[in-house]
């Protein structure tokens, strides 16, 4: 009886073995092979989607010629001496005929202002040995900067300033009062000469122009003033300057990308 008993036990465990030898194998799919394990879920990657789109690519530019409309003028006194309040007295006084002078030939108060006012003193040294010689001078130099909107009165307004007593021209520039007119001007030029590229391309190329996806800009800047510098001698009466403004230009370049449908 014990003999039949062990014989089922052990026929028993030989049916689970065999059982356990035809069990599927774990899928070993995923990452680094290692399969699923129980419990862990199943990794979801996300979709990869392509952002590039075709699409059109044109440079517009637009250029604004501009004459000058306005002019700066920097100028003043520069005196030296050994007695500070007297040369500061006579700057005083030069300045105050100067300013009159500008004022005369139609430049108004308000656009008239003091670019520098500096008073310091210099030790002179002998040109000879190069040592300072115990002797010091005060220098004083004022300069006002008048605004001039008649651009035909620049060389009458030097003229009669140095008359006056001004012996010191340090700026004559030329630029526009109102520069970002110009630009605004040269960016609706660039953007129509973009257009007009864009649109013959599509012509030429049997295709239909979506809408914009990109502007970008360049340029714009407004070119400096040109200048003009120079001493003038204050006892010395002068005939009107010729000064000659020049003329100068604002470009703009867009970039604009069109969809293709």
């Amino acid at each position: 009886m014990r003999k039949r008993i062990g014989y089922g036990i052990a026929f028993l465990g030989f049916v689970l073995l065999l059982a356990a030898c035809a069990a599927p194998a774990p899928s070993t799919s995923g990452t680094g092979g290692g399969g699923i394990r129980s419990g862990e879920a199943a990794l979801s990657l996300p979709p990869v989607y392509n952002t590039y789109s075709p699409g059109l690519t044109v440079v517009g530019t637009g250029t604004v010629e501009a004459q000058p409309d306005i002019a700066y003028i920097s100028l003043g006194v520069d005196l030296k001496g050994q007695d500070a309040a007297a040369i500061v007295a006579e700057a005083t006084r030069k300045m105050e005929s100067v300013l009159a002078a500008l004022k005369a030939a139609g430049i108004a108060e308000q656009d008239i202002h003091t670019v520098a006012y500096n008073l310091w003193v210099e030790q002179r040294y002998d040109p000879q040995t190069g040592q300072p010689t115990g002797v010091f001078d005060y220098h004083i130099v004022h300069t006002v900067r008048a605004t001039v909107h008649d651009l035909g009165s620049v060389g009458t307004v030097l003229a009669g300033a140095v008359e006056a007593g001004a012996n010191s021209v340090s700026e004559v520039s030329f630029g526009v009062a109102e520069p970002e007119a110009l630009v605004t001007q040269a960016r609706a030029r660039a953007i129509a000469d973009a257009q007009k590229r864009a649109q013959e391309m599509a012509s030429a190329l049997g295709i239909q122009l979506g809408k914009v996806v990109s502007v970008s800009e360049s340029g714009g800047w407004v070119p400096g003033p040109y200048y003009i510098e120079g001493k003038g001698g204050g006892a010395v009466a002068a005939a009107p300057v010729p000064v000659p403004s020049g003329s100068f230009s604002v470009s703009i370049s867009v970039v604009v990308v069109y969809e293709l449908p």
